[in-house]
């Protein structure tokens, strides 16, 4: 799993997007359209990012320069000048947090449910054979 997020001063949580696996270009580009709309069309916004690849392609700068944005780069191997790395940290004490409190009945919906499916993955066909299979030995054991 990714997240995206965006932080401000004024507001603290703008928007935030959670993708399954690692953040393209493509994903990125949608959200930078999202977080336009969000921001509701506005030109004045200085947007701070790490540089992950995927912020440095031509069209996320050719995006930017389309909404008149202007990027500022941390610098490299600096997550300690990046705000949004503590704001990250707090999300991931958070999701530990949860995750431990969560943790025996998560693990226990989670048997449940493979051993429903287990269960469901049993075909009739497979019943029927493995009955007629005991039949035949009980045949050979009981007599009447």
């Amino acid at each position: 799993m990714s997240a995206i997020v965006t932080i401000n001063s004024e507001e603290g949580l703008v928007d935030h997007l959670i993708v399954p696996g690692a953040v393209n270009t493509e994903i990125f580009l949608d959200y930078i359209n999202q977080l336009f709309h969000v921001l509701g069309g506005r030109n004045d916004v200085v947007i701070f990012m790490d540089n992950l690849m995927v912020h440095h392609t031509k069209l996320v700068a050719a995006r930017l320069l389309l909404f008149e944005w202007i990027a500022v780069f941390n610098a490299a191997y600096s997550s300690e000048l990046h705000c949004i790395e503590v704001v990250f940290a707090s999300v991931k004490f958070n999701y530990r947090k949860s995750m431990a409190e969560m943790t025996g009945k998560v693990i226990d919906q989670l048997h449940r449910n493979l051993i429903q499916k287990a269960i469901e993955g049993v075909s009739t066909d497979l019943i029927q054979r493995i009955i007629a299979k005991f039949e035949r030995n009980w045949k050979t054991i009981v007599t009447y």
